[in-house]
């Protein structure tokens, strides 16, 4: 999982280099300036993810898609991703994304993995990894997704989407630093090598 986040932030960076950014939403504001967003709860503090920088996690390749939601476009911190991959597949085709419209995900799916990861820090790899628990209070819901362009990534091409839905997850930094993330709320970019 550590080898993904690592590949995940690579691109980030390689991505984050060329493209021109915009004027950062700090974390804790009460505002959506951009069509993309990222809400959610740990504890009693609510966070507001929601810059406009196009963040694609493609660490994934063919077996799933992912994307991030950041805080401050200069730092990519705070940032949450989320990954969804199918673990018995080797090419995910778009019918298998769309299939997921409607669909709520527990961790302990038996076909289909979900990883979420929030940094808060100013330090990478400091942050807190959803738990694959069989508690079916902590999920996934993926209510629309919708393609949005093809791009390129590592010069492989990628499909990018828009998917809006919600989520809960019980979140660790250690093994003696667990808390829970409540009230997620997502419409963001998740991209990745699908095959039409």
């Amino acid at each position: 999982m550590k080898h993904l986040t690592l590949m995940s932030l690579l691109c980030l960076l390689l991505i984050g280099a060329c493209t021109k950014s915009k004027s950062p939403t700090p974390s804790g504001t009460g505002s959506i300036s951009s069509p993309y967003y990222f809400n959610f709860s740990i504890g009693s503090a609510i966070h507001y993810l929601n810059t406009n920088f196009p963040i694609y996690n493609v660490g994934m390749r063919t077996r799933g898609l992912g994307g991030n939601e950041i805080g401050d476009t200069n730092t990519l911190i705070p940032r949450i991703n989320l990954n969804i991959f199918w673990k018995h597949k080797d090419t995910v085709y778009e019918s298998d994304l769309m299939s997921l419209v409607g669909r709520t995900i527990y961790f302990d799916d038996t076909a289909i993995g979900i990883n979420l990861e929030y940094d808060s820090s100013k330090i990478n790899y400091s942050g807190w990894f959803s738990d694959d628990t069989s508690d079916h209070n902590y999920y996934v819901k993926v209510k629309s997704i919708a393609f949005l362009k093809n791009d390129t990534a590592f010069l492989n091409p990628i499909r990018v989407y828009v998917i809006n839905g919600t989520c809960s997850a019980v979140i660790q930094q250690d093994t003696s630093r667990i808390a829970t993330l409540t009230n997620g709320q997502f419409n963001f970019l998740f991209a990745g090598q699908i095959t039409k």
